[in-house]
């Protein structure tokens, strides 16, 4: 399933270009003209505040399994859209102007080293060390992850997103100490993707996962 608040056309392109010839096997999908907004509502852009799971009749069918919050995940770069829904939300680090240009200037560098090395030029060496954003090898690790969770928001609380990090937290609870800010995800000022080691942690996870389908790792950055 699949649950957006972009307008339909949008969806529709988004979810073609991520599922491919399997868009059809989705059980359902779901864009702004579900929310119950208004025409107004409908036409501002402004955040929307879901509830977990919508009551769709589309989705009825007679084997269907029951999901609630337990099997709940929110992917969005605003807090502010999950405030309803904290333990069911994945805050995914937002995709700006500076983050591609980042992209793209390594991409151009590989280009180029590419190109030097065709003609036996002294490769550019400028994009060695360099990668790409890992949000979302990192993204698919943590959602490999919640498939084997029972109770997904329970896992989010308890500092799942923390990865390698989350027995750190579990050790200041278990102490009944309070637990840094800086270790805790609903803080404002630190999230998961702003800890370089948790990224590399769930970026692994999601190449893992991806091997394991026989999906081949691509960067995707065109320009």
């Amino acid at each position: 399933m699949v649950w957006s608040s972009a307008q339909p056309h949008s969806v529709d392109d988004m979810v073609g270009k991520a599922f491919g010839e399997k868009k059809g096997e989705l059980k359902a999908v779901w864009a702004r003209d579900t929310l119950g907004l208004s025409e107004h509502q409908y036409r501002m852009s402004t955040p929307n505040s879901p509830e977990p799971v919508p009551s769709c009749p589309s989705t009825s069918t007679p084997r269907a399994e029951a999901h609630s919050a337990l099997t709940t995940v929110l992917l969005d770069d605003s807090p502010l859209k999950a405030h309803l829904q904290p333990y069911n939300h994945v805050c995914i680090k937002e995709y700006d102007s500076p983050l591609r240009r980042s992209d793209l200037d390594i991409l151009e560098a590989q280009r180029a080293k590419q190109r030097q090395e065709e003609l036996d030029a002294d490769p550019d060496t400028s994009a060695e060390g360099k990668v790409y954003d890992q949000t979302l090898l990192a993204i698919i690790g943590i959602l490999d992850e919640t498939r084997v969770q029972s109770n997904v928001a329970g896992w989010i609380r308890g500092g799942g997103l923390w990865g390698p990090k989350r027995d750190e937290i579990k050790t200041y609870q278990a102490q009944d100490r309070e637990v840094p800010a800086a270790l805790t995800s609903e803080s404002s000022e630190s999230m998961w993707f702003e800890d370089e080691e948790t990224v590399r942690y769930w970026a692994g996870k999601g190449r893992e996962a991806l091997e394991r389908l026989g999906i081949p790792v691509e960067d995707g950055i065109e320009g």
